[in-house]
C-alpha cells in the first residue's frame, strides 16, 4: 500500500466522507489524521478512512477494506483515499490533495 493517501473534497472545495458502512471502526485520542492513516498503512486491505467527529466530540477513524461507491458532505468528517487502488468509484467528481501520514 503507498504511504500517501489523497484527502478528496467536492470541486467546489466541500469536504466529503465516505458514506458507506466501514469495515472496522477505532477511537482516536488526539483526532490526529496520522494515527489514523497509520492505522490504515498497518492493515494491507485498507484502502480508504473516514476520520468522523462524532456529535459528543469523540472522533471514529472509520478503515474500509472495500471501495465505497457513496460520499456525502458531513460536518466534522473527511475522507482520504488509496490513490494506487485501481478503478475507485470514489474518484468520480471529487479533487484530491495528497497527505502523507508518515510525514
Amino acid at each position: 500500500m503507498s504511504d500517501t493517501f489523497q484527502h478528496l473534497t467536492l470541486p467546489d472545495g466541500t469536504e466529503v466522507c465516505a458514506a458507506d458502512p466501514p469495515t472496522e471502526v477505532t477511537w482516536l485520542r488526539d483526532g490526529s489524521r496520522a494515527a489514523c492513516g497509520m492505522q490504515c498503512l498497518v492493515r494491507p486491505a485498507c484502502e480508504v478512512f473516514n476520520i468522523r467527529q462524532t456529535t459528543d466530540g469523540t472522533v471514529q477513524c472509520q478503515l474500509y477494506n472495500y471501495q465505497p461507491t457513496n460520499v456525502s458532505a458531513v460536518a466534522g468528517c473527511v475522507v482520504y483515499v488509496n490513490p494506487v487502488k485501481p478503478g475507485m468509484p470514489l474518484l468520480k467528481n471529487v479533487v484530491m490533495v495528497s497527505f502523507c501520514p508518515t510525514g
